[in-house]
């Protein structure tokens, strides 16, 4: 039987967490989720910003799931593009 991943979840956010100064992400950062995600870990962005400030990230990230976004009052579908 398979060892579970140590984490099943790996929530970040966004602004001096995920993002550096000047709103990128690292390779550094990049090659962590990957990590975690090969491991079985889901990535969650969790973030002050409202939707239309997320967007041109996600499509960077090539990000797939569920955003807590907008001070936590929005949670966005990245998988469908919709606002839940």
């Amino acid at each position: 039987m398979p060892t579970p991943p140590a984490y099943a979840l790996v929530a970040t956010d966004l602004d001096g967490t995920l993002l550096r100064p000047d709103d990128t992400v690292s390779a550094r950062s990049r090659a962590a989720l990957a990590l975690a995600a090969s491991a079985g870990a889901r990535h969650l962005i969790v973030t002050g910003r409202p939707v239309p400030g997320i967007r041109a990230l996600i499509a960077d990230l090539a990000y797939t799931g569920l955003v807590v976004c907008g001070q936590g009052t929005q949670l966005y579908d990245a998988d469908s593009a919709r606002l839940l």
